[in-house]
């Protein structure tokens, strides 16, 4: 998460509570009294790899999170969770009725199957998500996630039976701190779990979807999955355990970065925010917040002067009230591209000379957020395209005379020219049901241009992208045009995929 987006997420939607530290203490107690029982003890190292999605050998997790939640209220001896007692939780942590509603909604379903412990389990899991993962296939990922930690667990066990893959646990947990130690039993073990989960073949050689795969269960972001995915499945290395161990550092050093400095940024926020609630001159009560959320009209002068005592700790404004535009770039680098970067700063780090400093630090604040909200309603939209590609995809590869080669079809995707017998019948498959043609193959260019508005920056690029490659159509048949209009198209996208780092990468629309 970027610090300009925690920003306005904390100050104009307000999601974490001032009093959130308190509540935190509270569970840390409870969770300590389970741990002084015998019966719902677990280790505290075996607890840190349940939580980072780690295997664990640990059989009484699901007694230790039961004994935490009834503690809590949440649940009862049989494992019924209790809705309204989750949501007097999250309002401990958080301020918003309607998204604690919906977290608590979602997070109380239990499956019929499930145990009282596992159903613990399951609602740890839900409501430790980040908010933004909440989602109406709430069941559909515990499930999945059970069954990957079941994997995981049985990997696990198999590698450390054979003396040639065992691994010592200490020395695998400096590791993964970053520390120095012998790899090579480290080496044999990562190669042999790899091989598990299918990240790699039996030769050594990266299996491309099947690292993809893996991330995607592992991250809960996919863009965040395919960016890994971009980065570290070209590695390779003549020896198998040379090729495991360099892909397990690509993953997790780009992890371990991430999460420091958005762990920085975010202790760098609620800092910052909670200085300057401190402050009765700053401080804003929550009946404001909830009213400047839903844009109704109120007395800013409180809110501007919180949103100034912000923008200086944040470094976002001088003193003067003068806007640091390095400090805007920064923070919007990775996010957007240079171009948008551009205009972003030079729209909302434009001052106006009559506003004073607090009105600026509003303003400015407003504005990053709007581009922020459009950043993420743009991704969502693309995602969601992105499921009809993949549908119509494999609808189109279900008639034989539509067969081809995904191979093919990913070189396709980004541009190159193939020759292959069906690819003509395939896209024009394809094509008709994204509506980029009709029945008659008569190109739709509408259509083309409000998908390509998802990838680029204006509508004005994407109708030159548009014209560029209908122009190419010009004189030929439809099934041959057809091919030449997709693939002119694939290639402007994954030009301009390959210049953005927050995205899923053109070849992921087969």
């Amino acid at each position: 998460m970027k610090l300009v987006y925690c920003v306005c997420f904390l100050l104009l939607f307000g999601v974490v509570a001032p009093d959130a530290a308190a509540f935190k203490e509270k569970v840390k107690r409870l969770e300590q009294e389970c741990q002084n029982d015998k019966t719902t003890y677990v280790d505290e190292a075996e607890l840190e790899r349940f939580r980072n999605h780690e295997p664990t050998t640990a059989t009484n997790l699901g007694l230790h999170y039961l004994c935490t939640n009834i503690k809590l209220g949440i649940q009862d001896e049989n494992g019924k969770i209790n809705t309204e007692a989750i949501k007097n939780n999250l309002r401990e942590i958080m301020v918003g009725t309607g998204k604690i509603n919906i977290i608590a909604h979602r997070c109380s379903r239990r499956l019929p199957e499930e145990s009282a412990e596992e159903s613990a389990i399951t609602l740890y899991r839900c409501l430790h998500k980040p908010a933004h993962v909440h989602n109406n296939n709430h069941t559909h990922i515990h499930v999945h996630r059970h069954k990957r930690s079941i994997k995981r667990s049985k990997a696990h066990k198999f590698c450390q039976s054979d003396e040639s893959t065992r691994v010592n646990e200490s020395d695998m947990e400096k590791f993964k701190k970053g520390e120095e130690v012998d790899t090579s039993k480290i080496k044999n073990y990562i190669f042999c779990m790899n091989k598990k989960f299918e990240i790699q073949n039996v030769d050594g050689t990266v299996n491309k979807d099947g690292f993809k795969k893996y991330l995607e269960n592992k991250v809960s972001d996919k863009t965040r999955a395919n960016e890994l995915t971009r980065k570290c499945s070209e590695i390779s290395d003549p020896v198998a355990e040379e090729t495991a161990i360099k892909l397990y550092k690509c993953v997790h050093e780009n992890d371990r970065q991430d999460d420091q400095n958005q762990n920085a940024l975010q202790q760098q926020v609620k800092l910052a925010f909670e200085q300057c609630q401190a402050d009765p001159k700053t401080f804003v009560d929550k009946k404001t917040l909830k009213k400047a959320r839903k844009g109704k009209k109120i007395d800013t002068a409180g809110l501007r002067a919180h949103t100034f005592c912000m923008s200086l700790k944040l470094n976002l404004q001088s003193t003067d009230g003068s806007i640091k535009t390095e400090t805007v770039r920064k923070n919007l680098e990775g996010e957007e591209t240079e171009a948008k970067i551009n205009i972003i700063v030079n729209i909302c780090g434009t001052r106006d000379e009559n506003d004073p400093a607090n009105l600026t630090a509003l303003k400015l604040f407003k504005c990053l957020y709007k581009y922020e909200k459009k950043r993420e309603q743009k991704k969502r939209a693309f995602l969601k395209r992105l499921k009809q590609f993949k549908k119509f995809h494999q609808e189109c590869l279900s008639d034989p005379a539509n067969q081809v080669d995904e191979e093919v079809l990913s070189k396709f995707s980004h541009g190159e020219e193939i020759d292959d017998p069906n690819l003509a019948s395939y896209t024009i498959c394809l094509n008709k049901k994204i509506k980029y043609q009709d029945k008659k193959g008569k190109i739709k260019k509408d259509a083309i241009i409000d998908d390509l508005k998802l990838v680029f920056d204006d509508r004005a690029e994407a109708e030159k992208v548009v014209n560029e490659c209908v122009a190419k159509t010009s004189g030929l048949a439809v099934r041959e045009g057809g091919v030449k209009l997709t693939r002119c198209i694939f290639k402007h996208v994954a030009i301009a995929r390959a210049a953005q780092n927050n995205v899923i990468p053109t070849s992921d629309r087969r």
